[in-house]
């Protein structure tokens, strides 16, 4: 158990370095099991809002009872599309996490990487962050397609990511929405 609060320490730090704030309100697109949606809540606090949205539906309704045994109250479940539409207003968010997810496993081709990016510019307020931990997929090339999306890139953040269950030193690339 103690080293599952040391790496939530770390992702909350990291997560934090790369903008995150309280009152945000926070789309964790892909989010699995909550390694970063629950952090990223905390971080929210009362006044903002984590948005969690993945195909596996009993992950998603773990991770929402997860968060009420933590008395998290502002993480809020978001049904998926099969067209990969994310269903919000525009401009509506300050932030969206993309973690393990912009990828050829999930997005196979470059036109469908760009619909999501696309869609994430879409629901992304001026100014708001794309947070993206790349995985399984060129660096360069990702930041290409998510700069022809409309990004702008901002930097990095590095340290203890979880990525497959395990703990690994890592870096998230930070961009801001155009």
């Amino acid at each position: 158990m103690r080293n599952a609060v040391k790496a939530e320490d770390e992702i909350i730090r990291i997560l934090r370095t790369a903008g995150l704030r309280e009152g945000d309100r926070i789309l964790d697109f892909g989010c699995g099991s909550g390694t970063y949606a629950i952090p990223a809540a905390q971080i929210a606090g009362d006044p903002g809002t984590v948005l969690v949205l993945d195909k596996d539906k009993q992950k998603i309704s773990d991770l929402i009872e997860k968060a009420k045994n933590r008395k998290l109250k502002n993480v809020v479940r978001l049904n998926p599309q099969s067209d990969s539409t994310v269903r919000l207003k525009d401009d509506t968010l300050t932030a969206v996490i993309l973690f393990d997810v912009l990828h050829q496993y999930y997005f196979p081709s470059a036109a469908s990487r760009r619909h999501i990016l696309e869609e994430l510019h879409r629901v992304l307020k001026p100014g708001g962050l794309l947070l993206v931990h790349p995985t399984h997929i060129d660096r360069s090339t990702i930041s290409d397609e998510i700069g022809n999306a409309g990004f702008n890139f901002k930097g990095t953040c590095s340290g203890k990511m979880l990525h497959d269950g395990r703990s690994c030193t890592s870096s998230i690339l930070v961009f801001n929405r155009t």
